[in-house]
């Protein structure tokens, strides 16, 4: 591939959100014309998977007025108490229906999704909720079925490790997650990555679903049911997700949450090669995830981080 990285990041952040049916079919058919032009082979495992998709959620105000807002909720609902929190605190445990923004762009964002009605507005638009005596909120989310893949790249029989990345997205994802994917596709296509040995997943749903207990990493666990004895028998697993803000790191602190898979035993040959630094909350999930985040220098330190781990 005549690209350099930061060109195919690029490339995949014009088909952003990657969160429906017609941008994850172009994300993927992109990924595989790559791949046919340079020759590789490819396996398509395709699957249904049902997610919610916001039909239009917005804030009525005292005055009439009326805020566009999203979705952060597999369920529909109305609410009118004026409970309001940061939606970039992925720690936080809340359990009451509410609005929730991003404190540092003003950018939609998704960092958590609740079964209760919850809508994420602009920070720009926050000053009008507090200044309104009497708010209506209304969520609006349909359930709906689409169809998406996990493209195999590489050795499906004995590979000795397996790297799996993701394609889909919240809302933009030069960090989540184009940097994996694009990387991997590079590597791959100008054989720095051996796939004789080696397999790569590319998956076309890790952030949602309906799954419980997770709802996200169902495509994992879709490769996981099919897949399950070479898992078992591959030297390592290794999850290659977000990355290029800062020093990437090789790491088993966020494995569970970052390989949300069935079989926890695999935890213990899976690592994580991502961010060194917390800053990525700030756009993490959010249409401030964009390419003016990317440090081209940590893009190929990741590459090269993921080749001496091979």
């Amino acid at each position: 591939m005549e690209y350099e990285i930061i060109d195919i990041i690029k490339d995949l952040e014009k088909f952003s959100p990657r969160n429906n049916e017609e941008s994850l079919n172009k994300t993927s058919n992109y990924i595989k014309e790559n791949l046919q032009k340079a020759g590789i082979d490819f396996l398509d495992q395709y699957f249904y998977v049902p997610i919610p998709y916001d039909e239009g959620s917005y804030i009525i105000l005292d005055n009439g007025g009326k805020i566009i807002g999203k979705a952060n909720s597999f369920v529909s609902g109305s609410f009118e108490e004026k409970n309001i929190y940061s939606s970039q605190n992925i720690k936080q445990e809340i359990n009451i229906p509410h609005i929730n923004y991003n404190q540092y762009y003003d950018a939609f964002s998704g960092v958590i999704f609740y079964d209760f009605p919850v809508i994420n507005i602009k920070k720009s638009d926050l000053i009008k909720v507090v200044n309104s005596q009497k708010i209506e909120v209304y969520v609006n989310v349909k359930k709906t079925l689409i169809k998406t893949e996990n493209i195999l790249v590489g050795n499906v029989k004995n590979p000795k490790n397996i790297i799996f990345t993701h394609f889909d997205t919240i809302f933009n994802g030069a960090l989540d997650n184009s940097s994996g994917t694009a990387t991997l596709l590079y590597g791959i296509i100008n054989n720095k990555v051996n796939i004789k040995e080696n397999l790569i997943v590319f998956s076309g749903c890790e952030e949602l679903s309906y799954d419980k207990p997770y709802y996200w990493g169902y495509g994992y666990r879709f490769f996981e049911y099919q897949y399950k004895e070479i898992l078992e028998k591959s030297v390592k697993i290794i999850v290659y997700d977000m990355f290029g803000h800062s020093e990437p790191i090789l790491t088993k602190e966020y494995i569970k949450e970052a390989f949300p898979i069935m079989s926890e035993y695999l935890y213990d040959k899976s690592i994580q090669i991502t961010e060194s630094n917390k800053d990525w909350i700030k756009f993490y999930h959010s249409e401030a995830d964009t390419i003016d985040k990317i440090n081209i220098n940590y893009i190929k330190e990741a590459l090269d981080l993921l080749l001496k781990n091979l």
